[in-house]
């Protein structure tokens, strides 16, 4: 098999089917399916990773004396600041940004698969162990 038909075989959707009729146990069986597919595979890019702001400000934070930690720590949950300070500064963020390598992360896999049922062979039902 080929690696484009392992990816179309992956990208088949199971429905669900109603298990209303079937009884518990265990069942073993073969069915020989026919796959159609028509696939669209995405260029390969490269993504910037979310900052770990919360990190940043534990490491911050654990380099200030003890009363520079409590006036942040003030400020910050003062409720006025948050309108005040929406977004963090550019050339910290530009700066931060610099130093993050991006994530490679292939393309997306777009479009249709269908399964069709070629032959159905009998199957086994084993009562539950369960019970």
């Amino acid at each position: 098999m080929q690696s484009i038909q392992k990816l179309a075989l992956d990208k088949v959707r199971i429905k669900k089917v109603e298990r209303a009729g079937i009884a518990p146990g265990e069942y073993s069986g073969e069915v020989l399916i026919r796959l159609i597919y028509d696939l669209c595979v995405g260029e390969d890019y490269e993504q910037s990773v979310n900052v770990p702001w919360q990190k940043l400000a534990c490491v911050a934070m654990s380099k200030l004396n003890e009363a520079t930690q409590d006036a942040i720590i003030r400020e910050a949950l003062d409720k006025g600041v948050l309108t005040t300070v929406k977004t963090v500064e550019p050339r910290v963020k530009a700066k931060v940004r610099s130093l993050m390598p991006d994530k490679e992360c292939k393309g997306k896999v777009t479009g249709d698969t269908h399964a069709q049922v070629v032959e159905a062979v009998a199957y086994t039902h084993y009562e539950s162990k369960l019970a």
